[in-house]
């Protein structure tokens, strides 16, 4: 989401730095990263994610969970 006007961000880059996985927002900024490799099930191995979008800051999170948002600032 866009950290100033809480607007859905489509088409932000999603890759998970500690694993396999590059993917991209959907058009409600829906993502999903979560397989066998860790971060989304309790005593699973942490997972790294790098946020990008064009004309936005690159925001990297651990074990980010998109139902709470992941906002980027502007450049």
């Amino acid at each position: 989401m866009d950290a100033e006007t809480n607007e859905l961000l489509d088409s932000v880059h999603v890759v998970n730095l500690t694993g396999p996985g590059d993917y991209y927002t959907d058009s409600t900024g829906v993502f999903d990263v979560c397989n066998k490799f860790g971060g989304c099930v309790p005593d699973c191995p942490d997972i790294e994610i790098q946020f990008s979008k064009e004309g936005y800051k690159t925001k990297v999170s651990l074990n980010p969970i998109s139902k709470e948002g992941i906002f980027l600032e502007k450049e």
